[in-house]
C-alpha cells in the first residue's frame, strides 16, 4: 500500500526524477520563500518514492498551476495518481487557493492523466490550440513562399541585424491585440536570431516574427506580429513568407508552429499553407479545477 507525504525542499531530493528537468532544482531549493515554493506531494512504498505531484502557486496566492504529475510505471492504475491529485487539492483548498489550471499536449496515453482529472473533480478539458510539426524541406514545393515578395518601400531584416535598443522600444505596445509574449525581448535567450525576422517601412518597425530554438533539430515559430496601423495590408503573409524562406535555408530539419483555435484568421492560414506541408498535428489542451463548483 502506498503512502502520501507533503514534502519540503529537504525531503524532496529523492523525488527529483519524477518531475521535469527544468524543475528538479526548484523543488529542492530551500532559499525560495515559503509563500513562493511549489506545493509538493510525494507517494512512496516502504519509503521508496513512486510518484510526485508539483503545483506552482501564482503570485496572488488564490490560484495555482499544476506543473507535473508523474507515477512510476510499475505502480500505475493503482490509484496513486488520483491519490496524489486529491491530496494536492486538499492542501490547495486549505491554503485558500480556489483555482488550479493545467495545460498539456494531448500525446499518446494522455487518457490516463485525464481520467485522474475527471476522478478528482476537474472541469472537462478543452482544446486551446494545435501544434503543427513539419519538415522544413517540404517548403521546397511551397510556391506561395516564392510568390509573395516584400512590397516596394518595405524591407525585411534578420533579427540579429537589428539594433537591440530599437527592438526594445516595441515592448509593451498599447495596441489592440498586443500580448506580453509578442515583446521582442521576451524570453530573449531562446530567440533564434538568424531565423527570426523584422519588417520595416523605412526605419520604422512594421512587424516581426520570432522563432525560438529549444532543441537542435527544431525551430519553434513563436509569434508573428503586425503593428496596428499596418494591418489588413497583407503584410502578415509577407513576413510569414520571408521567415519561411530563412527557415528553409537553415540547416535545422523541423519546424513547429502553434495556432490558437479561436484565431480564425490563422486557422485559414493553416488550411491553406500548413496542411499541404504534411504536418503532424497535436492538440494542446487546458483544464481547470474550481473550488465550490458543482461536478
Amino acid at each position: 500500500m502506498f503512502e502520501l507525504e507533503l514534502l519540503r525542499p529537504e525531503s524532496a531530493k529523492p523525488y527529483q526524477k519524477f518531475t521535469y528537468q527544468s524543475y528538479r532544482n526548484v523543488i529542492v531549493d530551500g532559499t525560495i520563500p515559503t509563500e513562493k515554493r511549489p506545493l509538493l506531494i510525494g507517494a512512496h512504498v516502504n519509503q521508496q518514492p513512486i510518484g510526485l505531484i508539483v503545483v506552482a502557486r501564482e503570485a496572488d496566492q488564490t490560484e495555482a498551476k499544476l506543473t507535473s504529475l508523474f507515477v512510476q510505471e510499475s505502480f500505475r492504475k493503482q490509484g496513486v495518481g488520483t491519490g496524489l491529485m486529491k491530496y494536492a487539492l486538499e492542501v490547495v483548498r486549505a491554503g485558500g487557493m480556489t483555482n488550479v489550471k493545467v495545460e498539456y499536449y494531448a500525446l499518446p496515453h494522455i487518457q490516463e492523466f485525464e481520467r485522474v482529472l475527471e476522478k478528482s473533480g476537474w472541469n472537462r478539458p478543452a482544446v486551446y490550440s494545435h501544434y503543427y510539426r513539419f519538415e522544413l524541406k517540404n517548403l521546397e514545393s511551397a510556391r506561395w513562399m516564392r510568390r509573395i515578395r516584400v512590397p516596394v518601400g518595405y524591407r525585411a531584416i534578420v533579427w540579429n541585424d537589428m539594433p537591440k535598443e530599437q527592438l526594445g522600444e516595441m515592448a509593451g505596445l498599447q495596441e489592440e491585440g498586443y500580448l506580453s509574449y509578442y515583446d521582442p525581448l521576451w524570453n530573449e535567450d531562446k530567440i533564434a536570431g538568424t531565423c527570426s525576422c523584422v519588417l520595416l517601412e523605412g526605419d520604422t518597425i512594421v512587424g516581426w516574427s520570432i522563432i525560438e530554438q529549444h532543441m537542435p533539430d527544431t525551430l519553434l515559430y513563436r509569434t508573428l506580429y503586425i503593428r496596428e496601423a499596418y494591418r489588413n495590408l497583407g503584410l502578415g503573409l509577407v513576413l510569414a513568407a520571408q521567415t519561411s524562406k530563412i527557415g528553409f535555408e537553415s540547416t535545422v530539419p523541423y519546424c513547429v508552429i502553434q495556432i490558437v483555435l479561436k484565431n480564425e484568421q490563422m486557422q485559414k492560414v493553416a488550411r491553406s499553407f500548413i496542411d499541404p506541408l504534411c504536418p503532424v498535428v497535436t492538440e494542446y489542451r487546458r483544464c481547470e479545477w474550481e473550488e465550490g463548483r458543482e461536478r
